[in-house]
């Protein structure tokens, strides 16, 4: 009887809600349904939850710290994931583009006369894969003199693996722009073509004009877990990152 009493206890009680799935799992662990990518040099992560994406951004939480000058609130060197929003329904592609092109705003671009004297716009920065020496904090952005112009019709773009120059025998990961052109396949590289590929609205199959704007310094963050990179003096360590810009061709 008492065991019939408790089963018929728990069918008439209400459970208690099932935790989110988002909460569940741990972030940035570099699992395959993760999307790492930083937007105007901040680490963002996409994250596929069966029919949503998760959307997350990197933060500082601010904590009392014991200075030379007395107690101060700053923010944690180390950051976590936090949730910027929820997208059911979505793709990982779309809700990325969608990231990129709400970043770039009016405010934050520049714009770069083109040949037949339109005027288009630089994307805000993010961090290439290939990296740089470590540079002082502070360093103003360097126009290269003698921009070349790369034309021809997108074939593929996305993640590919390049020769490292420094290591031989070793590879490493950067975002491809793949063109054909007149004499051939023609490859672009660098995490700056995201933006300026989300800027055009460009497609596969798109005639394009591709410019590198200009070089500028970026914090470095480790790719999967998100933290800073910093040197053997714990001081932030910087990577060179190019901008670009994109012109659909008519």
């Amino acid at each position: 009887m008492q065991r019939f009493l408790g089963a018929l206890q728990d069918a008439l009680l209400p459970r208690a809600a099932e935790p989110d799935s988002a909460n569940q799992q741990a972030v940035g662990t570099g699992s395959g349904n993760e999307v790492h990518i930083e937007i105007g040099g901040v680490p963002n992560l996409f994250r596929g939850e069966g029919e949503r994406i998760v959307h997350f951004v990197a933060a500082f939480e601010a904590r009392p710290t014991a200075t030379p000058f007395g107690q101060k609130l700053l923010p944690d060197p180390v950051p976590y994931w936090s949730v910027l929003g929820e997208h059911p329904g979505e793709t990982l592609s779309t809700v990325i583009s969608a990231a990129i092109r709400a970043h770039a705003t009016p405010a934050t671009r520049a714009a770069v006369p083109s040949d037949d004297g339109a005027s288009q716009s630089r994307p805000e920065p993010s961090r290439d894969f290939q990296r740089a020496a470590p540079a002082a904090a502070g360093t103003i952005a360097r126009r290269e003199s003698g921009t070349a112009v790369h034309r021809g019709t997108i074939t593929f773009w996305g993640e590919a693996e390049f020769a490292d120059r420094k290591r031989v025998g070793r590879t490493y990961t950067s975002f491809a722009l793949k063109l054909e052109t007149a004499t051939g396949i023609e490859t672009l590289q660098g995490e700056g073509l995201k933006e300026a590929i989300a800027e055009a609205r460009c497609q596969v199959g798109d005639p394009v004009e591709v410019r590198r704007l200009q070089k500028v310094k970026v914090p470095a963050f480790h790719r999967k877990s998100g933290k800073p990179k910093l040197d053997e003096n714990g001081q932030q360590v910087l990577w060179d990152k190019w901008l670009w810009s994109i012109t659909r061709s008519h």
